[in-house]
């Protein structure tokens, strides 16, 4: 994948996705499909925070009913995926060198004062 064909993300998208990664959002690479996707999931309390996000990454979010895991057995949480976007990949090469998610001081000295607030906003784990 060439990245001078990769589209460009804009500002507010990345620093979106750069501060949440920090916190309750992943990206997933399989490297033999060349498959890639970023995925948030938030708590019921924190839906509006996560329309506003997928708004802006114009995607839907959906509802879930929590099965397992951290949190209240059986409670709602909300989840949004932004799949097969190629322009994931230099972001997951930073943020996950070798596949592991690894905070440098690369990817710090690229959030701006509003990715700093989203981090803030974001409550860095699940409900």
């Amino acid at each position: 994948m060439r990245r001078s064909k990769l589209p460009k993300l804009t500002e507010i998208q990345r620093q979106i996705i750069l501060s949440s990664l920090l916190g309750d959002g992943c990206i997933t690479y399989n490297d033999k499909s060349g498959k890639i996707s970023y995925t948030e999931s938030h708590c019921e309390a924190q839906k509006e925070y996560i329309e506003y996000k997928a708004n802006i990454l114009e995607r839907n979010i959906h509802p879930y009913k929590r099965k397992s895991g951290k949190g209240i057995i059986g409670s709602t949480y909300y989840q949004f995926c932004y799949q097969n976007k190629p322009e994931l990949l230099p972001i997951y090469e930073m943020c996950y060198p070798g596949g592991v998610k690894r905070i440098s001081n690369e990817w710090i000295n690229q959030i701006t004062p509003l990715g700093i607030a989203l981090w803030f906003l974001d409550d860095g784990n699940s409900c």
